[in-house]
């Protein structure tokens, strides 16, 4: 089960949206350790954030989604650098987020790519 302590106000919402999310709601939540708040916690699928890295490599480069695996180098697939440069924008603007130059330039892989966008979208 998981949990995460919530500040500010509980309304029935974010109680439903918990529930959704396996997140444990009831009087047994309200007692864990010294948290008397409801606990949710907001998980990122990181399956999907793949998928979605995928798509939007293979929606770039005009690459085959089977040519396009996790393991998949950015050279291998034929990404040079500024393919690069714009699938890293177009995933910061699909996700809302800002990635760090340093972190983006460390980047081989595909699956590198889709855990840097999952970290970075927990953290938000």
């Amino acid at each position: 089960m998981k949990f995460a302590a919530v500040s500010g106000q509980v309304s029935a919402g974010r109680i439903a949206a918990a529930r959704i999310h396996g997140v444990r709601t009831g009087p047994s939540a309200m007692r864990v350790g010294r948290w008397h708040r409801l606990a949710v916690r907001a998980d990122v699928d990181r399956t999907k954030v793949l998928e979605e890295v995928r798509d939007i490599i293979c929606e770039q480069l005009g690459a085959e989604k089977e040519d396009v695996t996790g393991d998949a180098k950015f050279a291998d697939i034929g990404a040079d650098s500024l393919d690069t440069v714009e699938i890293m924008m177009k995933l910061e603007e699909t996700y809302d987020i800002q990635l760090d130059e340093e972190a983006a330039e460390q980047l081989q892989t595909v699956q590198d790519a889709a855990s840097l966008i999952s970290d970075l979208v927990e953290k938000k």
